[in-house]
């Protein structure tokens, strides 16, 4: 499995290279529209039925090249699509593991607090957002471009898509800036087995007998992600080179 997330991690560089403003063969365009749908993670196509139940206003695409990338709207939401399902399913492990702690006593709170406890603190939302960090940077940036309250119908829907816009904006923002404090603090923790259940995924293969500068690894890892996010966005009207 780390040798596949590897690889998805390497390809989500690559595959968005042709939205830099620079001009690529149309064959290659081909064929990075063939794995985008792999490599975002987009396994359900919540674009027929995510403005319907949000009630979301249409959108225009940054450019045609963000349109066959299928980044077809600057709305949040819908560029996040299944992440943003996957995401909500982990925050609702929270709840359902604490109220399984809060009946323990009961065999099926202990099984479920067993089940949960190992992943949800803190392995799996870490893995969650190293693993989206680029599809959350280019959502928010590309919703900056055209902030707006109003819906269709009713307005509940652009708040609900600006109010996880935001918390998302601090996540992509603070999170490498915590990451850098906390593998600081901790270094010399990573040998211990309670301490790697619980964070390894943060710093992943870095050992005690590596430099403590080795900390930098994931945290460039992020920060190469919000740059091409960053570039990609926010160079669109210079000409090309």
């Amino acid at each position: 499995m780390d040798e596949v997330l590897g690889m998805l991690s390497f390809l989500q560089l690559v595959v968005y290279f042709p939205l830099i403003a620079v001009k690529f063969p149309a064959t290659t365009s081909i064929l990075y529209n063939q794995i985008i749908s792999l490599v975002t993670f987009a396994l359900i196509d919540t674009d027929s039925y995510f403005p319907v139940i949000f009630d979301l206003p249409e959108s225009e695409p940054m450019s045609d090249s963000f349109d066959n990338f299928d980044y077809s709207t600057r709305i949040f939401l819908l560029n996040m699509g299944t992440l943003f399902l996957l995401g909500n399913v982990i925050l609702l492990q929270f709840p359902v593991y604490y109220c399984a702690r809060c009946n323990n006593k009961t065999c099926l709170g202990k099984k479920i607090q067993n089940y949960y406890g190992p992943s949800q603190f803190w392995g799996t939302p870490i893995d969650f957002v190293n693993s989206c960090y680029v599809e959350l940077s280019f959502a928010c940036i590309m919703n900056f471009y055209t902030l707006e309250w109003e819906g269709g119908s009713s307005v509940y829907g652009m708040y609900i898509n600006n109010i996880y816009m935001f918390v998302s904006f601090l996540i992509v923002v603070g999170y490498p800036i915590w990451l850098y404090f906390f593998l600081s603090k901790h270094y010399y923790e990573f040998q211990f087995p309670y301490f790697a259940n619980k964070y390894e995924n943060a710093y992943g293969k870095i050992e005690l007998y590596d430099n403590p500068s080795a900390i930098w690894h994931p945290i460039l890892y992020l920060l190469r992600r919000l740059a091409l996010a960053a570039i990609c966005t926010c160079l669109l009207s210079y000409s090309t080179f």
